[in-house]
């Protein structure tokens, strides 16, 4: 039953993870202010951002990444505490933490990158491609043991990515200004809610 009590649970706390994903842009992007004043103070100013500037640019989106999949790592794994499938923490977590954080790195560096010509398009693809690799393709494999059909997981995953990590990214993409704040949280949340729904699809068969 698609409106089952697992799924919805599954569903609600993929929103709220993704919910979180905004204040973790803000947190790291306040230590990455701080990081490039000490560097303005400590060096000539250039009309160009340095290698040290672009490399503090990527790193909100690697550690806010790195946040936001270790808490819905953890949060697949209580649903799955009474489900058929069962798992070590680390071998769902660690997959879970870099997969996300290496994707939001990898769409945040092909946002920024001037070659493409539709870039939030490629960086969704090729953040949902990342984050297949790093996370859903190890994830499929432990689910190879106990679950039928795991390239179901890998496929609705990647399909999830897709959707969800530019929403999750709003910050990278979308310009500052007065609906700034009013814009970045319903789009973090709608990133939570087709990303639970996604991969729900799937998990209901072995919640």
């Amino acid at each position: 039953m698609f409106a089952s009590w697992p799924l919805l649970r599954w569903v609600l706390s993929h929103l709220a993870a993704f919910l979180f994903s905004p204040f973790c842009f803000m947190l790291v992007g306040w230590l990455v202010m701080a990081l490039l004043s000490i560097e303005a103070s400590s060096s000539p100013t250039s009309g160009q951002m340095s290698t040290y500037a672009r490399v503090l640019f990527l790193l909100a989106p690697f550690l806010t990444g790195l946040l936001l999949g270790a808490l819905i790592a953890s949060l697949q794994l209580m649903a799955m505490r009474n489900s058929v499938v069962k798992v070590k923490p680390f071998h769902w977590v660690i997959p879970g933490m870099l997969g996300l954080g290496l994707a939001c790195l990898a769409f945040a560096w092909t946002f920024s990158s001037l070659v493409f010509a539709y870039p939030l398009f490629i960086a969704a693809l090729f953040s949902a491609c990342v984050y297949g690799l790093v996370c859903a393709l190890p994830q499929a494999h432990l689910l190879s043991r106990q679950a039928q059909d795991p390239w179901r997981w890998l496929l609705f995953s990647l399909l999830a990515a897709f959707l969800a990590i530019p929403l999750a990214c709003a910050p990278v993409w979308l310009a500052e200004g007065p609906a700034y704040f009013w814009l970045v949280f319903p789009l973090a949340a709608l990133g939570g809610v087709l990303f639970g729904l996604l991969t729900g699809m799937e998990s209901r068969n072995w919640l």
